[in-house]
């Protein structure tokens, strides 16, 4: 797809007051009433304060510092803008051993998911910069970088610490137009979470294709007290978009074809009524409009038998602490379509705020703090915590630590090692695409609670404003 012209400051604050006044991205405007003090949100299975400072104090962490042992930064102030994660649960300790080394505070402060790009986008467009590193994605990368809101990354980035050993993939999704702008600490693809006790007990066969989900989830579907699957229902371009894009690709559709927009084909259409048929009939009561955590907790809770989603996922359903069904949970590759075997590929990675880093001594310290937190020291580290899924380094993936870490889970590996074969990022890489993906996300969400009914009148209207957007009307 080529890339459609440059947006401008303008252009992109503009949108960016729109998305939270309007309330298109779902959850932008809450982040207004967000109290000055301690408030927490629901992350799956735990819960999150927003809004802390990070003051732990620990010892025996791993020894490599950056490059001096003197502290050049002594002074420097870092603010992140983070979402809930395991990647940050495990680094957070280690936090106050980066400060000793280097002079540099750094301060995570969290929000949910869609809070977290509105409010990455308003601080960033609006030059407020009261962040500077943002944890960005596929769906925010290009729309920021587009309009100069990133620093270019290789800049500052310094080169002991191997940029090139991140999976080629994952630092795609944190570049635009050929130039990295963030480090990726986590990426990967979605695939079938099942509960192996259930199908096994009932000798039930895993499914293969769509056809034979739709039949698993109808078999297993015992309300009140089970449902046969749960899947994102909430609105949102990095929301409902993300989970029903990977069906729409294995029913053979995709959302343009060059420049035009085409996600209302008879691919889209007939994935569209499948999805629909998934989340109406087959999950649970309010599955139509879970975000991915929703779904997550309500397979956690042992409600429901199956799962399309993220690899990293193993992290929570597989935590004894956080999951009533670890230990009795399965993993094969997500369904094939008419299609054929398809995959959805995503990061997530931190980025410099252009505004947020306005001298040659911010970047610098913050390029630092982005190369030491995601270096293949800290991921190895990582291994050996919670967090030991959210990696996005060629060396770690490949090491006998991580076939170590996932030794347990061996349907796991086979499943991600098959999906990575067939895995590529379907997210448009266009910094348009957050205003059509929340419209088109709306529109979803409005089909899949029956607020509407005519599938193909609703996917031509989002093409329509697609077209528009597009034409900058």
């Amino acid at each position: 797809m080529s890339e459609p012209k440059r947006v401008g400051r303008r252009t992109f604050l503009n949108y960016a007051i729109a998305v939270v006044a309007t309330g298109v991205i779902v959850g932008a405007a809450t982040y207004f009433a967000v109290p000055k003090g301690v408030t927490t949100v629901t992350a799956p299975g735990t819960t999150t304060t927003i809004e802390r400072t990070v003051t732990t104090t620990i010892t025996g962490t791993p020894t490599t510092s950056p490059t001096t042992s003197t502290k050049p930064y002594e002074g420097v102030k870092l603010n992140v803008c983070a979402q809930p994660f395991p990647f940050y649960e495990a680094m957070e300790p280690l936090l106050p051993k980066f400060k000793e080394m280097t002079g540099i505070d750094v301060s995570i402060i969290y929000y949910p998911e869609e809070d977290r790009r509105a409010k990455i986008m308003m601080d960033a467009s609006t030059g407020t910069g009261a962040f500077q590193v943002y944890h960005t994605d596929e769906a925010i990368t290009p729309g920021l970088a587009d309009a100069g809101l990133l620093v270019p990354l290789k800049d500052y980035y310094p080169p002991e610490y191997d940029i090139d050993d991140f999976v080629k993939a994952y630092i795609g999704v944190e570049s635009w137009k050929g130039v990295v702008y963030g480090c990726p600490f986590r990426g990967g693809t979605d695939m079938l979470y099942y509960r192996k006790d259930l199908f096994e007990a009932e000798k039930y066969p895993v499914p293969d294709t769509m056809d034979e989900l739709r039949e698993a989830a109808k078999h297993f579907t015992r309300p009140p007290d089970l449902y046969g699957i749960a899947l994102r229902g909430k609105r949102g371009f990095g929301m409902n978009c993300w989970l029903w894009q990977e069906y729409a690709a294995a029913f053979g559709g995709k959302y343009f074809e060059d420049t035009t927009p085409v996600f209302n084909s008879p691919e889209c259409v007939e994935a569209t009524k499948f999805y629909i048929e998934l989340i109406q009939k087959y999950s649970p009561p309010g599955g139509t409009t879970y975000t991915w955590s929703e779904m997550l907790d309500s397979f956690m809770a042992g409600k429901v038998a199956m799962l399309t989603c993220d690899w990293d996922f193993l992290l929570y359903v597989e935590d004894p602490k956080k999951s009533v069904v670890a230990g009795k949970v399965g993993y094969a590759p997500f369904p094939r379509g008419p299609a054929g075997r398809v995959g959805n590929c995503g990061a997530h990675g931190l980025s410099i705020s252009a505004p947020g880093c306005r001298t040659e001594k911010e970047r610098k310290a913050a390029a630092l703090f982005i190369a030491w937190i995601t270096s293949k020291e800290m991921e190895k580290y990582r291994l050996t915590t919670p967090a030991y899924l959210q990696i996005a380094r060629k060396s770690t993936i490949e090491s006998p630590e991580f076939l170590k870490a996932v030794g347990p889970h061996p349907d796991w590996v086979k499943a991600l090692t098959e999906m990575l074969e067939v895995a590529s990022p379907k997210m448009p890489r266009m910094s348009q695409w957050p205003q059509i993906g929340d419209y088109l996300g709306a529109v979803l969400e409005e089909l899949f609670t029956g607020q509407r009914t005519d599938v193909k009148a609703s996917l031509d209207e989002a093409v329509d404003y697609a077209r528009k957007v597009l034409a900058g009307k």
